[in-house]
């Protein structure tokens, strides 16, 4: 109940600071060029997001995250590593959700632009593929399932070695 009400006050709070954007930008030139590009207001929804997903409202979870990958994409492009995070959120909210099918389409966006980023050699790369395995796991996708469950081991030992506790 507290995260709703906290919620609902922060979207009430971002929808101020838009109206006095538009009402008074030269009072507030700083606030307006964050609340422009999207970076501050994705950033604010993403984590709203998270505090709604820890509480089990998975619906205003994957409405924030998908609020925030809209104005992140707007400054970002659809390359960063900002954006991998958010649809990896997504793909979370949407697997909770009861929707693998849409999740497993978010886990790979997410997989495709960390390998772009950062290698195949990634931490990151290593969770989507993780998610990946476990949304094969979900449908029935026995042999999928293993193979990314696989693949998430080899990059583990290649990012940790063979002796980490993550391996």
């Amino acid at each position: 109940v507290e995260a709703m009400s906290a919620f609902d006050d922060a979207l009430s709070l971002l929808n101020s600071l838009e109206l006095m954007n538009k009402a008074r930008p030269s009072q507030f030139k700083v606030m307006d060029r964050r609340v422009e590009n999207g970076l501050l207001l994705g950033k604010i929804l993403h984590n709203i997001g998270k505090v709604c997903f820890r509480v089990g409202s998975y619906g205003k979870a994957l409405i924030s995250f998908e609020q925030s990958a809209t104005l992140q994409k707007q400054t970002l492009g659809d390359d960063h590593p900002d954006i991998a995070t958010v649809m990896h959120s997504i793909g979370i909210a949407q697997r909770e959700m009861g929707h693998p099918m849409e999740a497993m389409t978010n886990f790979r966006k997410s997989h495709e632009i960390r390998v772009r980023v950062f290698g195949d050699c990634h931490e990151l790369v290593a969770q989507s593929l993780f998610q990946i395995g476990s949304i094969h796991d979900i449908i029935g996708s026995s042999d999928e399932a293993l193979k990314a469950y696989e693949e998430t081991l080899r990059v583990e030992k290649n990012v940790y070695g063979d002796s980490h506790l993550e391996v």
